[in-house]
């Protein structure tokens, strides 16, 4: 039975957790009989409860008979998005790795509609709030017209017809993360392995989406410091400079 390791870096997430674990759990359920699930979780430095609600989901939901198991790596301080995925993939033992928002923004029932588009000739498969027929709810507006704009430039560079590129909810080919690696620590590093994916010939399926606002918590990001590091990142490929 294949294996889909399922990554989820957690930053104070105690409020919304419940959500994530009932998903988490529906998610299993319809998947058995067709994949191994693991939940590798990255609790990315929390001042809060999140550690201890992740450790008493692991004693739950790990179960061999419905093969099922979690997998919890923790970081003493915050160390950012970027980081938290790097840990993880150092942890994956699934052939099939997939990344999720831990506030449930994309609802992880998607997943199996993700899978389906994996076929023989797809390496990855992405979930997009801004192709023509997904939608998104970001608020304000100017940051929705920011993050559409950022991934229409990559979409010029990488000469593609890919809508959105700043999406964490994709699922990869484990071979993708073995021979990718972003550079960034922070947000930027979602953007980096897909660009940087592409550039290695990797092929990519997008997955019309629905982006909602998270309901719990509030969010990581930190918009001017993304905001440089995408202009950077988009000098370096201008310049060749990105591997």
């Amino acid at each position: 039975m294949e294996k889909l390791s399922i990554v989820v870096p957690c930053y104070n997430e105690e409020a919304g957790l419940h959500q994530l674990f009932s998903q988490m759990r529906q998610l299993a359920k319809s998947l058995h009989g067709k994949y191994a699930v693991e939940a590798v979780f990255v609790d990315d430095g929390s001042t809060d409860r999140t550690f201890s609600m992740l450790s008493e989901f692991k004693r739950q939901f790990s179960n061999p008979k419905k093969y099922t198991s979690v997998v919890i790596c923790r970081h003493p301080t915050n160390k950012n998005l970027g980081a938290a995925l790097k840990t993880a993939f150092k942890h994956v033992t699934g052939g099939l790795v997939a990344t999720v928002d831990a506030d449930c923004s994309y609802s992880l029932l998607e997943i199996p509609k993700l899978l389906q588009l994996l076929d023989k000739g797809t390496d990855i498969a992405i979930a997009s709030p801004y192709h023509p027929e997904g939608r998104s709810n970001i608020k304000p507006a100017y940051r929705l017209f920011l993050s559409k704009a950022i991934s229409k430039i990559y979409a010029i560079l990488t000469r593609s017809s890919i809508y959105t590129f700043t999406a964490i909810f994709r699922v990869y080919r484990r071979k993708v993360i073995e021979n990718v690696h972003p550079k960034s620590d922070g947000f930027l590093a979602v953007t980096e392995l897909l660009v940087l994916a592409m550039k290695k010939g990797y092929r990519v399926k997008e997955l019309p989406a629905t982006l909602t606002l998270r309901k719990y918590g509030r969010s990581k990001m930190k918009l001017l410091s993304t905001i440089m590091g995408h202009f950077l990142f988009v000098a370096k490929l201008l310049f060749g400079l990105a591997r």
